[in-house]
């Protein structure tokens, strides 16, 4: 029985894309879901196309790593236990000293909607591992960043008028309004 993939699987190359694996890996979910895998009825045959469809996405140095995880038989053709080697192999080789260093320099740029830096400060958080410290540790650091790394000063003074009940949900929800509120004013 032959079997044609409806959708073809995001590609992954752990060379240049390992700061997104966590967004590629939902991705890959995606494309599980929408590829019709999960229609083969036969076990053996599904694993095989899973397994088939992974190498194809995985660049060659990628496909090298999961060569070298250690992973014993069975481990080594399932599909879920490669990935979360892999996952576990990629977010070991992060330095979150060095991601906690790119996280702190992260200050808003000219012209940079809030929300698009808000995005990548929390893509930065992640790596710098805050979230293993405490369960407020990583939005208390998020609300510090927006803090010195926003660029309006109006906007500054009116975070730093709340004082130390500012919190991150409020940071941003004046953020937000304030880059609102400048859009919608007509230019002279």
């Amino acid at each position: 029985m032959t079997f044609e993939l409806r959708k073809d699987a995001p590609k992954f190359d752990i060379e240049t894309q390992k700061d997104f694996f966590d967004d590629w890996r939902e991705k890959w979910n995606a494309f599980e879901r929408l590829s019709n895998i999960s229609s083969i009825s036969d076990t053996t045959v599904r694993a095989q196309v899973r397994l088939d469809a992974l190498r194809s996405a995985c660049s060659y140095a990628t496909l090298r790593v999961i060569r070298n995880l250690a992973l014993k038989p069975p481990n080594d053709s399932d599909v879920d236990k490669i990935i979360d080697a892999l996952e576990t192999h990629i977010h070991g080789t992060i330095n979150s000293i060095v991601a906690t260093r790119q996280f702190l320099r992260r200050h808003q740029r000219d012209n940079e909607p809030f929300g698009e830096w808000l995005i990548d400060l929390q893509d930065l958080a992640r790596r710098c591992k805050f979230s293993s410290c405490c369960n407020d540790c990583e939005r208390l650091r998020l609300r510090d960043q927006i803090v010195l790394g926003i660029k309006d000063e109006s906007t500054l003074q009116k975070l730093l008028q709340v004082g130390s009940s500012l919190t991150y949900e409020v940071a941003k929800d004046i953020c937000e309004a304030d880059e609102a509120a400048h859009r919608a004013r007509p230019t002279a």
